[in-house]
């Protein structure tokens, strides 16, 4: 295959291989067909395809002292939806979570973390569709 030659990042790949071999592979490596509900035995598999067909919350941690914000990695921040955690991860280096593979309009979530000066902060929304929650300080008062 002609792209799978001349791509420099590498992200085409090409088999020849059975389909009992094919389903060990994806679900190896986490490929999904694109409807697979239409039952057409799809021969394309993707990567991370939630990350276009899903939706996504996100946010960032920060810490303030003397009017200076800073990042904060490694905290633990889970989803909640009615009482039953739904995703957990933490904080990168730049402070950033995100929570990915949710379907819009559904329902209302609750995003907590652990502060070490107030104990647990949470904040609940009604979630439509992808959003970006903003900048949490580690000093705001919840």
């Amino acid at each position: 295959m002609r792209c799978e030659q001349v791509c420099p990042t590498d992200v085409f790949r090409s088999f020849k291989v059975e389909d009992s071999e094919m389903e060990r592979i994806a679900v190896e490596e986490g490929l999904q067909t694109l409807h697979p509900e239409f039952g057409t035995r799809p021969r394309v598999y993707y990567k991370n395809l939630d990350w276009f067909t899903k939706h996504f919350i996100g946010g960032t941690l920060v810490s303030e002292a003397d009017g200076i914000s800073t990042a904060v990695s490694g905290v633990a921040v889970r989803l909640e939806k009615d009482g039953v955690e739904m995703q957990a991860t933490q904080t990168d280096q730049y402070g950033d979570f995100k929570f990915d593979g949710l379907e819009d309009h559904s329902g209302r979530y609750t995003v907590q973390y652990d502060s070490p000066g107030q104990g647990r902060c949470e904040t609940s929304f009604e979630f439509n569709e992808s959003v970006y929650l903003g900048i949490f300080s580690l000093s705001d008062v919840p």
